[in-house]
């Protein structure tokens, strides 16, 4: 279980895995992998101008803990014991026709994305049509099959996480709101918002952007100027929407009123800001990065869930729970069994039994994937989510090869 603590809250015995400057979007959440072993250990923390720290409360001592709550699966659980079953996530083609389009139009998505932001940066001009071509194609793929694009955005490793960050939050805004029954207008208008919602970055410079270190205060203040550039270049782009503006603005305010840039709270910030405050952070915990390892969906899940009702909407982090599942398509799990298997696809009416591709013997012995819907086979479950580079599998490859 992964939870965020304020510095002054650490003991001796919490295992810290990053360390966090004032918030979770990277680039300032850094990889720590520390048991803290003294009070020295903080002080150090806190020395070195970090406020926050992510503790694993499964690698640390016992009494931590007994006191802050058992695993992250078994609280989602509960989040997902009676879910909606009203989703408009319903696939309307098989997740084998979905994926190498999928594949490719990511690939392609992000080309355009690269491109439209060095245009942006080399001329100040923002080439909407490009951005809004580009979520037109995305909303179309969500709507054949969800969780292909869903599994591509979190199993590339490979690319500029500036660019493939503006991606993954369009998709993941336009898969939550699909599944929270946007119309195909609406749809477009959110992922708008997630593709351009980090414009104002481009306005800070790349060794702050870039940056492998603690921010120092005045870098952490010109970084933190970023949602207004993006704003201040949106609004003056003739007919564009008003939520694609403010969710710009908006998308690091926080429900408490502890985000920035204005301190909003509650009512006060928009819903495509509420809306890309969840899919943002959760993209920024789940994403690899030059100096941070990704962090495994189930865990950045349960994170989001502590901080609901103080950072987030609660509904809003139910509902995207509920959406995106435990298991999240290309997540390598182990069943009650003990074979290993890779989730194909998720149903959000059913999120706690996915399609799954058996790929491991309990043995450890490799097997040719087979495939098994949890939702009808009611006497397997999943155990526990595993990372895939511990056993030497490759989920993409095997989605791509072997998915029905």
């Amino acid at each position: 279980m992964l939870r965020k603590f304020p510095v002054d809250s650490l003991q001796p015995g919490m295992y810290i895995t990053s360390v966090v400057q004032e918030d979770l979007d990277c680039p300032i959440l850094f990889g720590a992998d520390l048991m803290l072993e003294s009070v020295e250990d903080i002080d150090k923390i806190r020395n070195d101008g970090y406020t926050d720290a992510l503790v694993d409360l499964d690698r640390s001592d016992e009494q931590w803990r007994l006191l802050h709550g058992g695993s992250d699966e078994a609280l989602l659980r509960k989040v997902l014991a009676d879910p909606p079953k009203k989703t408009g996530l319903v696939p309307q083609s098989a997740l084998r026709e979905e994926l190498p389009q999928a594949k490719h139009l990511y690939a392609r998505t992000l080309q355009t994305a690269q491109r439209v932001m060095e245009e942006f940066k080399s001329s100040g001009q923002v080439d909407i049509e490009a951005g809004s071509s580009a979520v037109e194609n995305i909303a179309a793929s969500v709507s054949r099959n969800a969780n292909a694009l869903l599994a591509i955005s979190k199993l590339r490793t490979k690319d500029d996480y500036t660019f493939s960050h503006c991606i993954n939050v369009a998709t993941e805004a336009v898969i939550f709101a699909k599944h929270l029954g946007y119309d195909t207008a609406s749809l477009h208008t959110i992922g708008l918002a997630g593709f351009f919602h980090d414009l104002g970055k481009l306005g800070v410079p790349l060794a702050i952007l870039n940056s492998p270190r603690r921010l120092t205060p005045e870098e952490f203040s010109v970084m933190r100027q970023h949602p207004t550039i993006g704003y201040e270049h949106l609004k003056k782009i003739p007919g564009l929407s008003d939520l694609v503006i403010h969710s710009a603005l908006e998308h690091h305010e926080r429900v408490n009123g502890t985000g920035y840039p204005n301190g909003k709270k509650e009512d006060e910030i928009g819903p495509g800001g509420k809306i890309l405050a969840i899919v943002d952070v959760y993209d920024a915990l789940s994403s690899r990065r030059v100096y941070k390892d990704p962090i495994a969906p189930h865990k950045s899940l349960g994170l989001l869930y502590s901080m609901r009702g103080t950072d987030f909407v609660p509904e809003l982090v139910d509902r995207f729970i509920q959406c995106v599942g435990i298991y999240p398509p290309g997540s390598l799990v182990q069943l009650s069994d003990n074979h290993l298997a890779v989730v194909s696809q998720v149903d959000p009416a059913e999120p706690l039994r996915p399609q799954i591709l058996l790929v491991r013997e309990p043995d450890g012995s490799n097997t040719l994937p087979k495939l098994i819907d949890l939702k009808t086979q009611r006497d397997l479950q999943v155990k526990q989510c595993l990372d895939p580079a511990k056993f030497k599998l490759d989920p993409l490859t095997i989605l791509e090869q072997h998915a029905k």
